[in-house]
């Protein structure tokens, strides 16, 4: 290299500008930062150093009708500065120069290169890495330059290592397509991308897309928000680029259904760390449908029929204005603390929520909630202030059970009337308690005294009333890891319980082992909630939703009752679409749950960042799985839950705040956009 720049360099004028494309050169993904911009050098304030400065160039309509690729990166600045120094690693290739800066790559792409003249620019960048470097002029010959700057990059310099293509598993062409908000269409962006799926290294899979671009580079896993939506051989994904959104589709005119399979493989062994070709082959089918879940596109009766729903529910209640309440409405002092905990009552429409070390406590009007009062200063019996981690409604929604962080092998009840902790309980010693749930789904409305615990690798039932240190009335432990992570119980008392790997077991008996495991997908479960017949279980992952249906559909028996081996049925997986997620965020989903009452369950809700998300659950069952409705709220969603023996009431736990929601305020996400609520701040 050295004598081929040494042959046309030698001018110690200083260069021209350079124009040209500026680029980020991220591990996955090239990112144009300025479409249009210019490259000089210019001097500092500091005698002996110089910088590199590229700065944006404005064209008229630049702004308007950019591709995909052109405008990804939403930066403040229209100026980059960069100190010259051996350190850049700056190289001249033939796509112009590269160089380095705090582990990231840049690219400056010439425009209209004149090979003289990028030479002599190139040459006043390693003159002014010498200046800087011996803090003099550069005197020494143009190959002793040379022959200095490539030994001393080689020795300073170490370049960010892009992913290694170690094994193929398939490659395939699509055409790709993005998402533009603006039309709320996806518009072509490249009618013929190569589709490669590679392992970088072992159990760790990455999907790739690019022509002369690469437009995706990225590990498979949930955070890729992918929908199938096998009517138009699509497949849908996000991607964040310096926090902003964008939603891309494939779309293939051959190798779709190979594609799908290599990609639901892919995501198993990404997430689980084994082979597929190792799982029970009852399971495959269970899996590979979990992963690759086809989407309703029939959106447009989906729409009919909620607005048609809505209209009816509208007919039956005049829509309010939400109220927001908040217990500085009472006397409480306000606390630097914010909500975190919601527990809404079934026997006396009551709703209590945990900010730091005292619970506000509402009342349920017919389509609002009323502020009542603070127990203040949650302590145990020794006097230890804490802020509880879990509290849940007991004996007819009189007492509270309790968790404390700082004494997790203990359970507290606190008398509600009081406002005093009154026992504390024990299932061992040093055993831990990581969370606790009601020994059948509706048992807080019954006099019942025990209720159900577990840790990471035990399941116990408790029962204050036995005379003996230890309350753990039976239990189920298991040697190996199986890190229980969420559990929930059904009107009859069946325990469901769920792991950090996506996994749920089914127990008929809490001291027997489970009747039915579902193999997991590898994402945890946060929280699962069941139906009360048990029929469906609704299991809660960070991006999305998992309803299971426990019935052998041949037989009639529940997977409570016997093993479900290969009966087991398709998992239904509710996500928001990619297009629509876009405008949300990083999707993180609260724990989902059923409307809760006499009646049968009709009603999911969730929410994520500062929207709460309701679905019909019939028309889940049916399939629609995008059929789903919004509301905005202006700040994060902290818990969610229906009021008693009412789907159309939500209850709804702000940071600073508890409103009642009425179902019918929802929207499509189509109409989501125009909607906003003006929240008033007011801390308890």
């Amino acid at each position: 290299m050295i004598n081929f720049l040494t042959s046309f360099l030698g001018s110690t004028e200083k260069p021209k500008d350079l124009k040209g494309k500026f680029y980020k050169i991220h591990p996955r993904m090239d990112i144009c930062i300025f479409n249009n911009s210019s490259i000089s050098i210019e001097k500092t304030t500091i005698q002996y150093n110089s910088e590199l400065c590229i700065q944006r160039v404005y064209e008229e309509g630049e702004e308007e009708g950019m591709f995909f690729t052109l405008n990804i990166a939403d930066f403040d600045d229209n100026e980059y500065r960069f100190l010259i120094d051996a350190i850049l690693n700056l190289q001249f290739t033939q796509k112009g120069f590269v160089f380095n800066k705090d582990d990231m790559q840049y690219r400056f792409e010439i425009e209209e290169s004149d090979i003289q003249q990028d030479k002599n620019f190139f040459e006043r960048c390693v003159r002014c890495c010498f200046e800087r470097q011996f803090q003099k002029d550069v005197d020494v010959s143009v190959d002793e330059l040379f022959s200095w700057y490539e030994t001393t990059t080689k020795t300073l310099v170490k370049s960010p290592a892009l992913p290694q293509v170690t094994k193929v598993t398939f490659k395939g062409k699509a055409k790709l397509f993005y998402f533009d908000p603006s039309d709320a269409l996806f518009k072509l962006q490249d009618d013929n991308v190569n589709v490669t799926i590679y392992e970088k290294s072992e159990f760790s899979f990455c999907l790739k897309v690019e022509n002369q671009t690469i437009y995706e580079d990225a590990e498979i896993n949930s955070s890729l928000n992918s929908n199938i939506i096998n009517k138009e051989r699509s497949f849908i994904w996000n991607k964040e680029i310096n926090g902003k959104f964008w939603s891309l589709s494939l779309k293939f005119d051959d190798d779709f259904e190979e594609f799908l399979n290599k990609f639901s493989v892919s995501m198993y062994e990404n997430r689980n760390k084994e082979l597929f070709s190792k799982t029970k082959e009852e399971d495959k089918d269970y899996l590979m449908k979990g992963y690759a879940e086809d989407v309703s596109m029939d959106e447009s009766n989906s729409e009919r029929e909620t607005e048609s729903e809505d209209d009816e529910e509208k007919g039956e209640e005049e829509e309010k204005d939400e109220s927001f309440v908040s217990a500085d409405e009472g006397e409480t002092e306000a606390t630097e603390s914010s909500n975190k905990i919601l527990e809404v009552g079934y026997k006396h429409d009551r709703s209590f929520v945990v900010r730091g070390n005292q619970v506000g406590v509402f009342k349920h009007n017919d389509d609002k909630l009323e502020f009542q009062t603070t127990i203040k200063n949650i302590q145990t019996i020794s006097g230890k202030s804490f802020d509880p981690s879990k509290l849940m409604l007991h004996e007819e929604d009189s007492s509270f059970l309790l968790l404390n962080p700082n004494e997790n092998d203990k359970i507290f009840k606190m008398d509600i009337e009081r406002g005093k902790v009154i026992e504390e309980w024990t299932v061992g010693e040093d055993i831990p308690v990581n969370n606790i749930l009601p020994e059948s789904k509706y048992a807080q409305m019954t006099p019942s005294k025990t209720f159900v615990g577990f840790n990471k690798g035990s399941l116990f039932r408790v029962d204050p009333r036995l005379s003996t240190p230890s309350k753990k009335a039976e239990s189920m432990n298991y040697s190996s890891k199986v890190n229980f992570s969420a559990a929930t119980t059904t009107g009859s008392g069946e325990l469901a319980m769920a792991n950090d790997k996506g996994e749920i077991r089914l127990y008929n008996k809490l001291d027997k082992r489970a009747k039915t495991a579902f193999p997991g997908l590898g994402d945890e479960i946060i929280a699962i909630d069941s139906t009360e017949n048990g029929r469906y279980l609704l299991a809660t992952c960070s991006s999305f939703l998992l309803v299971v249906d426990t019935l052998n559909q041949e037989t009639g028996v529940s997977g409570y009752s016997k093993s479900l081996g290969k009966n087991k049925n398709k998992p239904i997986r509710l996500q928001l679409k990619p297009e629509h997620a876009i405008h949300m965020g990083k999707v993180c989903f609260t724990p989902a749950k059923f409307n809760v009452g006499e009646k049968e369950e009709k009603t999911i809700v969730t929410s994520t960042g500062r929207f709460v998300i309701t679905w019909n659950f019939r028309r889940v069952k049916a399939g629609k799985t995008t059929d789903y409705q919004i509301k905005e709220y202006s700040d994060v969603i902290v818990s969610d839950q229906f009021k008693y023996n009412n789907d159309r009431s939500i209850i709804v736990t702000l940071p600073h705040n508890v409103t009642m929601a009425a179902k019918s305020s929802f929207s499509t996400p189509k109409k989501l956009r125009n909607l906003r609520d003006e929240i008033v701040n007011s801390p308890f």
